[in-house]
């Protein structure tokens, strides 16, 4: 008798497709994923109800985050006083979405028991993760941190340069937005509803900002205000070419497009609403 494995979530889809296969004559053998997730209990109970129900043996349970490998200890990604890089370029696409719903949601479930200790995790391109037309399986569990880690010690930096292309609710949650020089049109719809009165001729000259020049939004400011990010104090391996800076008056918006973009606008070339602006907030 030919073996067929099949997953079964404990919905009409995957029951009617086991029972099919069983009447056709095929050795079923069923496989549970642990999930992490809500409705995990209900989808097992529904489950065992199936296999027994069809006469099949007890379904094979495994964890999400053993698929791709032999599973991670959460312990060794989140310590006291360390921090942990995990690099996942060159992974596929969809390996990489799940490896990262698998990271979060095991981390973030020992953290609410006190396992863990408080943490801060970073994600940089997230808009891979939780894209804004398409459904995930990291969407989620992005979302729950977002939504409820504060609470329980854990907190999530989201970063992306293309914001466009972030699911716009994941965009909504974050307490505090930073935002640095954009030059798409689109990334600029994106964020036009986080800065608030933010004048909006100020934020057309967001595409000219200089490095380190950002827009500060959120519970972290009570107006939006146009903040510089001091240069690190840390030593980096890295390194970055030298940029041409130069200064450069500027007397309306439109006259901007004249600046090359491979320099640096200096502080002393803000215009005069930008200055105004800046006195305003740093009352």
């Amino acid at each position: 008798m030919e073996k067929v494995i099949v997953l079964l979530s404990g919905g009409i889809d995957s029951s009617v497709a086991v029972a099919f296969l069983k009447l056709a004559g095929f050795d079923v053998c069923p496989l549970f994923i642990n999930h992490h997730q809500g409705p995990l209990e209900a989808e097992r109970e529904a489950t065992a109800t199936i296999t027994s129900t069809l006469g099949l043996s007890e379904p094979l349970e495994v964890e999400v985050d053993r698929i791709l490998g032999e599973g991670f200890d959460p312990n060794q990604i989140v310590r006291p006083n360390a921090i942990t890089v995990i690099n996942l370029s060159g992974t596929e696409t969809s390996a990489e979405r799940i490896l990262v719903a698998a990271i979060l949601r095991r981390i973030f479930a020992k953290r609410k028991l006190g396992v863990l200790p408080k943490f801060i995790c970073v994600v940089e391109e997230i808009h891979r993760y939780a894209p804004a037309e398409t459904s995930t399986v990291a969407k989620g569990a992005v979302a729950t941190i977002v939504k409820e880690g504060r609470k329980f010690g854990a907190g999530l930096v989201a970063v992306s340069q293309s914001p466009k292309d972030l699911d716009p609710n994941i965009l909504k949650l974050c307490n505090t937005r930073i935002i640095l020089r954009l030059d798409n049109p689109l990334d600029l719809a994106a964020i036009r509803p986080y800065v608030g009165t933010l004048p909006e001729e100020l934020l057309e000259t967001l595409p000219f900002f200089p490095a380190g020049r950002s827009i500060l939004s959120g519970l972290m400011s009570r107006v939006p205000a146009i903040v510089d990010i001091r240069l690190r104090r840390t030593k980096h391996s890295g390194g970055t070419g030298e940029a041409k800076t130069r200064e450069i008056e500027y007397s309306t918006v439109e006259s901007r497009s004249i600046a090359p973009r491979d320099e640096v606008v200096t502080k002393k070339s803000l215009s005069s609403l930008e200055q105004s602006t800046l006195s305003e907030y740093s009352r």
